[in-house]
């Protein structure tokens, strides 16, 4: 299947509010340029100690996303790091071919190499030709010793909408074995990132943080924003 894909950049400077667009495939319109920008992360929009995030969001109610964000090398200064962020756009009919686990469409891209941000001068990127169907099945990936913790999280994410899932080292596994425990067709429901900071403008459903914090686990309350911590968990499973 042939898939459209944009890179966006978060602003060069303070002096720069909004996130950009750099170069995208044809298909894309403004309206969809400006949502994608608004769920892509601003300058040091990573979380402490994360080099990149693996993130789902639907953009348009026609459209799903897969992104991966990027602190650019060598441009750390006073104000932050600028973000690269690669988006893979998606119609729901592409992602039922993986029934819609995007988890597991993640590592198919990320295997094949097709989420690695290279540089690109045209104005227009050419369409991703990736497989109509996973080198792995769903079941080779989804790990049953998630099973407990899976239910967890969803029943919290009922509850709370936004929820952040603490001390967890592999959180795309983590979400392959969530979706796949889903049915099939409550899998696109939970927008998920794996190393973006909290922030109003881009509300996911599930994101991780590698380790628990005091500090973090008080202000996620008070933005009504559930916290599960699976240090003790993960402790117990090595």
């Amino acid at each position: 299947m042939q898939l459209r894909q944009a890179i966006v950049s978060s602003p060069g400077s303070r002096a720069l509010k909004e996130n950009e667009l750099v170069s995208s495939s044809d298909g894309i319109d403004d309206a969809l340029v400006k949502a994608i920008c608004r769920w892509s992360p601003g300058r040091s929009g990573l979380s402490y100690g994360q080099k990149q995030s693996i993130n789902f969001f639907q953009p348009d109610p026609d459209t799903y996303a897969l992104s991966r964000s990027v602190g650019e090398l060598g441009r750390l200064q006073e104000d932050g790091r600028r973000i690269i962020s690669k988006v893979v756009l998606f119609e729901l009919s592409q992602l039922e071919l993986y029934r819609n686990n995007i988890a597991l469409l993640s590592y198919v891209l990320q295997s094949s190499g097709l989420m690695n941000l290279q540089p690109f001068s045209a104005e227009v990127l050419p369409l991703l030709e990736v497989p109509d169907r996973a080198f792995a099945s769903l079941g080779e990936l989804a790990r049953s010793e998630f099973a407990g913790e899976t239910e967890r999280v969803g029943h919290a994410v009922a509850l709370h909408h936004r929820v952040v899932v603490l001390g967890l080292a592999n959180p795309l596994a983590f979400m392959c074995s969530f979706l796949a425990s889903h049915p099939m067709c409550d899998r696109l429901r939970y927008s998920f990132s794996t190393g973006l900071k909290v922030e109003e403008e881009r509300q996911f459903s599930i994101q991780f943080f590698p380790e628990s914090d005091p500090d973090l686990v008080r202000e996620l309350a008070g933005q009504q924003i559930r916290t599960i911590s699976l240090d003790s968990w993960q402790m117990a499973h090595h």
